[in-house]
Order: C-alpha cells, then sequence, then structure tokens
C-alpha cells in the first residue's frame, strides 16, 4: 500500500489548475444524512439519488396500474373503472409537486416512444393525440398540482386532503381533457361534458383510495 500521495500521484496537478474546476462540474457528497446518499449538484439544481429511484417508481407503478383489468358496473349504466389515474393522484400526494410531476412526465415520454403503457395496452405518440389525449398530457400537471396542495397544506384533516386531491385529480384534469376530446373527437363541448360525467363516480372512488393512502404513506414515512 502505498505511504504517501507521491506513490498515488507522481504529479499531483497544480493548485491553480484545481480553482479553475467549475464547481457547477463537481460533485459533492453529503455523508451527514441519514442515509448517507451522494447528491448531484449542477449549478442551483439538486437532485438525489432517492428522488430519481422515487420518480421511476412512480412511473412504473402507474404503469403497473394499467395492467389491472377494468372493473365493471355495468349494471349501474356506468363504464367500467379503470386504476391508472389513481397513480396519477398517488404521485403527486406522495412526491410533492417536483417528484410527482416529474414521474408522470416520464411516463407520459416513456407512452410517447411506443412503450405500451397505458390501459389497455396502448401505446405511442398517435394515442397522446387522441381523444383521450388530453387527459394523459394533463396527467403531468394534476400530479404538480396535488402534490403543491397536498404538501403545503400537510396539516389539513384527511377531509380536506381528499379535497385537494380530487381539485387536482378530477376538475384539472377534466378541464384540461374535455375541451381536447370535444375538439379533437368533433363533438360539442356539451356532449364531451355528458360523456365524462358518467365517470365521475369512479374517478371519486380513486380519489378516497389515494387519499387513505397517501396519508398512510406519509405517516409511515415522513421523510420520503
Amino acid at each position: 500500500m502505498p505511504s504517501n500521495l507521491e506513490d498515488i500521484v507522481p504529479n499531483p496537478a497544480p493548485l491553480a489548475l484545481i480553482e479553475l474546476v467549475p464547481a457547477s462540474r463537481v460533485f459533492y457528497a453529503t455523508p451527514n444524512s441519514a442515509d448517507a446518499e451522494t447528491e448531484l449538484r449542477t449549478g442551483d439544481t439538486l437532485m438525489n439519488t432517492k428522488d430519481i429511484v422515487y420518480i421511476a417508481l412512480f412511473a412504473a407503478l402507474t404503469a403497473a396500474l394499467g395492467l389491472m383489468p377494468p372493473i365493471s358496473f355495468a349494471g349501474l349504466g356506468l363504464p367500467p373503472i379503470t386504476a391508472q389515474s389513481l397513480g396519477v393522484m398517488l404521485a403527486g400526494a406522495v412526491l410533492g409537486a417536483k417528484r410527482g410531476g416529474l414521474a408522470l412526465l416520464l411516463f407520459i415520454v416513456l407512452v410517447a416512444v411506443g412503450l405500451p403503457l397505458l390501459a389497455g395496452g396502448r401505446g405511442g405518440f398517435g394515442v397522446l393525440l387522441g381523444t383521450s389525449g388530453g387527459f394523459l398530457l394533463a396527467w403531468p400537471v394534476c400530479a404538480f398540482i396535488i402534490g403543491y396542495l397536498v404538501h403545503k397544506n400537510a396539516d389539513a384533516n384527511i377531509w380536506v386532503t381528499g379535497g385537494l386531491i380530487a381539485f387536482g385529480g378530477i376538475l384539472v384534469m377534466y378541464t384540461i381533457g374535455i375541451p381536447w376530446m370535444a375538439f379533437v373527437g368533433n363533438l360539442g363541448l356539451n356532449k364531451a361534458l355528458g360523456i365524462m360525467v358518467a365517470y365521475v363516480p369512479g374517478d371519486l372512488v380513486k380519489v378516497v383510495l389515494a387519499t387513505v393512502i397517501a396519508r398512510g404513506l406519509r405517516r409511515a414515512y415522513p421523510n420520503l
């Protein structure tokens, strides 16, 4: 084993050259963090390995929810409920605005390049330009808004949390998706609204699930 620096690096770089390396190109370790994770600093941005893992995890969760078979309510005259938009609500409520929005943005990018991650095994850029494209493209926005509102009101009771998730996960999504559907599908706005009314009960069920799951996870893992 070498006993001094000269044995490892015969000609160490002059201090003047080291000082010329921009700070934005330097990687810093943070041993004082709870899990000794490594953080990458570039200018004023900060993204640690835990954030990247959670973003990828919730993108994968959203994809996995799309594999679940729809729950049929034909006897009630309602359309089948798919679970995929539950991932949008959970990503925002659990991860917060930035990470939740990025998780759904990653998911949409993967769909756009052709991966069949949507419910029913759909994928490709053409799907995003179809009648349901407005709802899909709204997902990152909805996750961001849900994350911002829920985390800004972290001490609120369960009813307020549920209301905030409903605002971002239903109202915002419908506000973006319904006009898109009316335009692309060559429908009147009233007809598009009438179609989507039937989906509200199923989306409210997902709001309840997202609220209970998110509050449970935040309680169990406050540093998530």
